[in-house]
C-alpha cells in the first residue's frame, strides 16, 4: 500500500552541497542533484513501502529529472535516488539485470549461488549452469564473472572485482 501525504515536505540540502532530498521520519524519500532541487519544491511524494520509487501526481520522479517516460536504470538499486550519476538510459531486460538477490532464498547468502546435497556449492545465472564449487565464495566469484561477461554494466555481482 502507498501512502500519499497531504502536504509538501521541505526539501533539504546534504552537507556536501551536490545533492537535496526530502526527508521523512525514517530516510530521506527522494534524492536528486541539487541543480533540479526546484523538482522535489512544493510538491507532495511518496513513496512505495520498500522505496522501489518516488512518485507524486505528476509521475516518477527519475522521469521528471531526466524529462523522459523512457526506462531508466538506478545504478544503486534504491528507485529513490534520482541524482543524474545514478540513472542511466536502459531496456526492461537490462534494467532486469540489476537486481539484488532475493531476501527470501534460502541456503546461499549470494546471488545465483545454491548447496547441494554432497557439501558442494553451485553457481547459475537464469537457470543455465555455471559449475560446483567446494566453497560458497567460489560459487559466487563464478557467479559474478559470468555476469560481468553477460550483462557488463548491467551485472550486480555479489563481491565487487
Amino acid at each position: 500500500m502507498k501512502y500519499q501525504p497531504k502536504q509538501p515536505r521541505p526539501v533539504t540540502i546534504c552537507a556536501c552541497g551536490k545533492h537535496a532530498f526530502v526527508k521523512t521520519s525514517k530516510w530521506p524519500l527522494a534524492l536528486v542533484s541539487t541543480r533540479v532541487k526546484h523538482i522535489l519544491e512544493d510538491r507532495a511524494w511518496s513513496a512505495a513501502v520498500s522505496c522501489q520509487y518516488a512518485f507524486s501526481a505528476l509521475g516518477y520522479l527519475h522521469h521528471i529529472v531526466m524529462g523522459s517516460r523512457q526506462r531508466f536504470d538506478h545504478k544503486n538499486g534504491n528507485g529513490c535516488d534520482c541524482r543524474f550519476e545514478n540513472l542511466r538510459p536502459a531496456n526492461r531486460k537490462q534494467n532486469s539485470r540489476n537486481v539484488k538477490r532475493h531476501k527470501d532464498k534460502k541456503g546461499s547468502k549470494y546471488k545465483g549461488v545454491h548447496p547441494l546435497p554432497s557439501g558442494r556449492w553451485c553457481a547459475r545465472i537464469y537457470g543455465k549452469y555455471i559449475g560446483t564449487y567446494d566453497t560458497e565464495i567460489d560459487a559466487a566469484v563464478a557467479y559474478d564473472i559470468e555476469a560481468v561477461k553477460r550483462f557488463g554494466k548491467f551485472a550486480r555481482p555479489n563481491i565487487k572485482l
